[in-house]
């Protein structure tokens, strides 16, 4: 059996895009971004959402790890296969790398509240793949938007603009690790005359 470590599948403080499977009122398939804060993983989980309802029953997820954007669209529509194991519902595809199991600690009242994830099991797949991470995905599309800068007519810029001021803020938000190299990106922006909000 392969051991690993939970920074091996999430290797820096942020959050990571997952497919949370829980139950208790009925058997749920969510997108979750996963948050790695040192040590820990959390989620924030809204008020009026089934997998609040099925977590404050049953305090135990599975947390899905794939890259494959089929898989986050059927479970966002309540289209995904799956079985159950370990009382919880799993994604059985071959693009679901690893599945964490957890206990679900609520930590405050807040909506979203957080819930700390507390991992007890982890299902391999051939090898330890990282988390899927919006900010890192949002800055590389930022980033080909750089690019076009130079090269497209000024009503096509100022759309561009909107996008990347978007994807950098979010990318800061998601993936802290990358703040250096976003506001070097946003001081060039910037150097070529045009405004970021």
């Amino acid at each position: 059996m392969i051991q690993i470590n939970i920074k091996d599948i999430f290797p820096k403080d942020g959050v990571y895009e997952s497919i949370l499977g829980s139950t208790g009122v009925l058997n749920n398939l969510s997108p979750i971004g996963i948050i790695r804060e040192g040590d820990n993983i959390s989620a924030k989980i809204y008020r009026n959402t089934l997998t609040y309802s099925n977590i404050s029953k049953i305090p135990k997820c599975s947390i899905h790890i794939t890259d494959n954007p089929r898989i986050f669209y059927n479970s966002l529509f309540g289209n995904i296969n799956y079985t159950i194991k370990n009382a919880l519902p799993i994604i059985n595809d071959e693009s679901i790398y690893e599945i964490i199991f957890a206990k679900c600690i609520k930590l405050n009242n807040d909506n979203p509240s957080i819930f700390l994830l507390d991992p007890y099991s982890i299902e391999i797949g051939s090898n330890v793949h990282r988390g899927f991470s919006r900010g890192y995905s949002l800055l590389i599309d930022a980033l080909v938007h750089f690019t076009r800068l130079d090269i497209l007519p000024n009503k096509e810029v100022l759309k561009l603009l909107n996008i990347i001021n978007y994807e950098l803020k979010t990318s800061k938000r998601l993936s802290p690790d990358m703040e250096d190299i976003i506001r070097d990106l946003e001081n060039k922006i910037v150097s070529k005359g045009y405004k970021l909000e």
